[in-house]
């Protein structure tokens, strides 16, 4: 069982590459968590950084949750100045110069080495942080960053920025899965 989860997962993690965005949708247990898991270790185990948050609707209402949470450890020398408020909470708003504040972050950090955004449960990011997903979603065609967000299925999120990422991304459908086996 644990050979056909790396087998099944091997085969998501060769199509998440540098300048793409992927959204990897299924219902609760069919394995998202477990693919993002996989991923980030592949990409770790290759010398690329990743950074890592996950949605939860406690913090859907608080702006550039899923950003501070992927960039909180990140050395305060590289923040550009315009996205330190998003990384401290305190940024209200998700204006231009605050969304390519943390873009250049993100490229700073992704370097020539490359770097993995992965977000579990995006269905449940706050809306500034959608912004600014959807406002990297549609630049990083020619950079070494990847974003990969799991989603769940039948989850809804009117946000717009939401459908611009959803738009603009590949996806992978996650039905029945190998799951790990439960300890005993």
């Amino acid at each position: 069982m644990e050979n056909r989860l790396k087998a099944w997962c091997a085969g998501i993690s060769d199509q998440v590459t540098p300048g793409t965005t992927t959204v990897v949708e299924g219902a609760p247990g069919t394995g998202k968590t477990a693919v993002l898991d996989d991923l980030t270790a592949r990409w770790e185990a290759s010398g690329r950084q990743v950074v890592r948050a996950r949605g939860s609707a406690l913090e859907g209402d608080l702006p550039f949750g899923i950003v501070a949470q992927l960039f909180d450890m990140i050395d305060h020398e590289v923040v550009p100045p315009e996205a330190m408020g998003a990384l401290r909470l305190t940024e209200p708003t998700a204006d231009f110069a605050v969304l390519h504040g943390v873009y250049r972050l993100a490229v700073t950090l992704a370097g020539t080495s490359g770097l993995l955004i992965a977000v579990d449960d995006a269905h449940w990011a706050d809306a500034a942080s959608l912004r600014w997903l959807a406002y990297l979603t549609l630049r990083i065609q020619r950079l070494p960053i990847a974003v990969v967000l799991t989603v769940g299925a039948g989850e809804r999120c009117d946000d717009p920025s939401y459908g611009e990422i959803m738009a603009a991304c590949r996806r992978v459908t996650l039905g029945t899965c190998p799951r790990r086996p439960s300890p005993r």
